[in-house]
This record gives structure tokens, sequence and C-alpha cells, in this order.
């Protein structure tokens, strides 16, 4: 989702000193005038603004620029992980997939397939889907996918789906072709060989075992 926000917050971006998230910038401002730029939103913005990423990430949660295959984030408990799983999957489906310029797989806004790979089912749908910092929390309502657990899938309204996996049947994943994947608690896996086929990017969430992040990597 592309935020529709004065010139005044979009300047700030480049200011943002790292580890700080635009959002403690804005909240470091003087009264004055981050009730000048608050008043300058219009009710659209406000609440696009809870839902905009770029705006609550730190730079550290945000996906690393380049060409790269498999994205891992490597920290304890409390970094914002799940949040960060959940929102790139949302970027994926919608920003990719529906409303953004992004080429994907050679086409431009073609729906994505992407796989949630979790180490059981009740894991990846307790967090990674229905859980505080999941995908259908951090979801506007706009843009929130259908979740369908019957089915394990999520699906979003421009045609994009997400199907949900468990690292312990790992042959699920043999044969079904995905566009990215969210990997979490690779660690946990007894697996550790299951990744998804056909996939292009890969976010994998922190693994406790160094073993298994060579055989991943």
């Amino acid at each position: 989702m592309i935020l529709r926000l004065p010139y005044l917050l979009t300047k700030l971006r480049p200011q943002r000193p790292p580890p700080t998230s635009l959002a403690e910038v804005v909240g470091a401002l003087p009264d004055d005038d981050r009730l000048a730029l608050f008043k300058a939103l219009s009710n659209d913005d406000c609440e696009e603004l809870l839902y905009d990423w770029q705006f609550w990430a730190r730079p550290g949660q945000l996906a690393p620029s380049g060409n790269w295959l498999c994205w891992l984030v490597l920290a304890g408990r409390g970094f914002g992980k799940t949040r960060m799983g959940a929102e790139w999957v949302k970027e994926k489906a919608c920003l990719v997939a529906g409303l953004g310029p992004v080429l994907c797989a050679g086409h431009k806004k073609t729906p994505v397939r992407i796989a949630l790979v979790s180490h059981t089912f009740a894991d990846g749908r307790d967090v990674m889907i229905e859980g505080d910092s999941g995908i259908l929390a951090q979801s506007p309502p706009d843009a929130r996918p259908k979740w369908e657990p019957s089915r394990r899938k999520l699906t979003w309204p421009n045609g994009s789906t997400a199907t949900l996996y468990s690292s312990e049947e790992p042959d699920q994943l043999r044969g079904p072709q995905h566009h990215f994947a969210w990997v979490d608690e690779l660690a946990k896996w007894r697996a550790a060989y299951c990744k998804p086929s056909g996939v292009g990017d890969i976010r994998a969430n922190a693994p406790r075992n160094e073993i298994y992040l060579r055989v991943f990597v």
C-alpha cells in the first residue's frame, strides 16, 4: 500500500538514522511540529498510516536491497520477526502482484503464489496467520486475505494466494510451485532439507542450530 502522505512526512524518510523507525522520528518531534504534521493528514491518510510498515519498521526490519535469494532473520525474542514476515508477505501479495509496478516471474501485476512453511500446521495458523503479529491482524480491511483453514490457504482480493505447509509433512512441498516463501522457526524442523519447489525468494526466521542454517543456505 502506497501511503499518500504530505510533503512534510515524506521529507523525514531520508533523515531517519538507524536503527530508528520513522514513527520514532515523528514521536521525537517537538509537540507543535508533530501536531501540525498529523493535522495535515486526512482521515484516509491516518487509517493507511496504521498499516504502513515503512513508517513503523526499524531499518533492520525491512527486506534487504539487491538481488538475493534468501533473507535470513537471526534474532532473539521480541525483535519482531513474525511481524517482519507478515509484512513481507503482505508486500509480495499486495504491492508486487496487484497494486505495484514490480515484475514478478516476468509478468506485471500477476497474482503470486506464496508458501508459508512452519514447524507444524498449528504453529503456522496460530502465529503466522492468526497471531497478533500475523498476516490477518496486520492487513488493512480493504486488502485482508480470505482465510480458509480447511484448505490451509489465504486468498487476497487481487487473486494472490498463500498456502500453509508443515515441516512435518515435507512431501507436500514436492510439486507445488511458488514465487515466494516465508519459512518460520527453521531450527525446530526435523526435515531440515525441506524447501518449496519453484521458489524465487525465501525469507527464513532465526534458526538455533548452525547445521540447519548451513543445510538451508
